[in-house]
């Protein structure tokens, strides 16, 4: 593992004291910006960073995941996808050959979702994939390129 739990542990415990010192009588609030984290996260786990929107490409082969329960909720008539497992890999009895074995795509992953797919077609006018307005990333890359 790349990060050490005792040790950070330790900072944070030696943080806190820290800050009892230099605040006596007053109350601490922590925010912890976990996004280093992802580092730790096994090589197929599902992150979106490393995905791209649609299948195959360069992208690495996910290992299958759950659906969430905090995904909304299905509309009228629509099948329940939350707590089902899911593939993010293509088989290989898929109908288009050509997907054999390939990543599925941000895409894919999100259609298969359903209510998230619905809601994210209600949200944006029916056009979900696409250049973000609000994406950081998004915006870094428009800054670099000068737009």
């Amino acid at each position: 593992m790349w990060w050490d739990l005792d040790q950070l542990i330790k900072q944070t415990k030696d943080m806190v004291d820290i800050f009892k010192y230099l605040q006596p009588n007053k109350v601490g609030i922590w925010l912890f910006d976990c996004s280093s984290v992802h580092q730790g996260l096994a090589v197929d786990a599902l992150n979106i960073s490393t995905m791209n929107v649609n299948p195959g490409s360069k992208q690495k082969l996910l290992h299958t995941t759950t659906i969430p329960t905090t995904s909304p909720p299905p509309k009228p008539g629509c099948h329940y996808t939350q707590s089902l497992l899911q593939e993010m890999v293509y088989p290989s009895m898929h109908p288009d050959s050509k997907l054999h074995g390939k990543a599925k795509g941000m895409k894919t992953v999100f259609q298969e979702w359903e209510s998230v797919w619905d809601e994210l077609n209600t949200r944006c006018n029916g056009k979900v994939v696409g250049k973000s307005k609000c994406c950081k990333k998004s915006q870094a890359r428009r800054m670099q390129r000068g737009e």
